[in-house]
């Protein structure tokens, strides 16, 4: 009576077992049919980053980008992997003076799955050095020449030119830089005014060989970002320094 007892049980506790199998393929596969969004993880890398080159800040290490597709597509990508997403950059600047480049933007195409027929891009480069000037436009046109010699056609618009420095008097340079600083520190009490060269408007005067500076009437953060921002305290400061400045030089 006990083997009896205990067919029927095994019976049930297999067809039951059987069920659930056969819901759950079920679910499965109405998964796999249905749109649904998942969020994946993809991890980035930086490759051939020159050793004289350094990354400010805090740089990301993956990206969570939000996929909507059919769940079999899904289970596909997933099952293939993730690519990961590879950040190189082998063009090392000229180590002559200060270099940068920088793409601000790019634009084109219709639609996320379609080629695009017409893509354009926001180029810069700037450098307080002739020479490395003289670098890196040529290899942006050796760039731009290897793609229109593959049949691509490649329309350059130049949107403005900044000058380096020429000719100007080491001594007289130095002087107004030094006296600049003296007035900042006379003003904010900090004694080591940091200074160095880079590429702004002064680049106009230098480049007719006339000392110039620039500098900002505030203390700010985060420069060239959108989260850039001004300590307020600062401004209360900050026109007595430029005031003064512009004075003293026409005593």
């Amino acid at each position: 009576m006990v083997r009896k007892q205990r067919v029927p049980r095994l019976r049930r506790l297999l067809g039951i077992a059987v069920w659930v199998l056969l819901a759950t393929a079920l679910w499965f596969m109405q998964t796999l049919s249905r749109s649904t969004t998942s969020i994946v993880h993809v991890p980035i890398v930086y490759e051939e980053m020159p050793g004289e080159i350094g990354l400010e800040g805090d740089q990301p290490t993956a990206l969570d980008v939000s996929v909507s597709a059919k769940g079999s597509q899904l289970l596909f990508r997933w099952m293939k992997g993730v690519p990961t997403i590879s950040l190189s950059m082998p063009q090392r600047v000229p180590q002559g003076g200060r270099t940068t480049y920088n793409v601000g933007t790019i634009e084109g195409g219709t639609s996320v799955n379609a080629i695009a027929q017409q893509a354009s891009m926001l180029y810069e480069f700037r450098s307080d050095c002739k020479e490395s000037l003289e670098i890196m436009d040529q290899f942006f046109q050796k760039v731009v020449e290897s793609y229109r010699a593959m049949g691509v056609t490649v329309n350059v618009e130049l949107l403005g030119l900044r000058p380096c420095t020429g000719n100007v008097d080491p001594a007289k340079q130095e002087d107004l830089v030094t006296r600049c600083s003296k007035v900042m520190t006379y003003y904010t009490g900090v004694r080591e005014i940091s200074t160095g060269s880079a590429s702004t408007d002064c680049n106009i005067p230098l480049s007719l060989g006339v000392p110039a500076v620039c500098f900002g009437g505030y203390v700010g953060h985060k420069g060239h970002t959108r989260q850039e921002f001004v300590e307020l305290d600062s401004l209360e400061v900050g026109p007595l320094v430029v005031g003064t400045v512009i004075t003293e030089y026409f005593k």
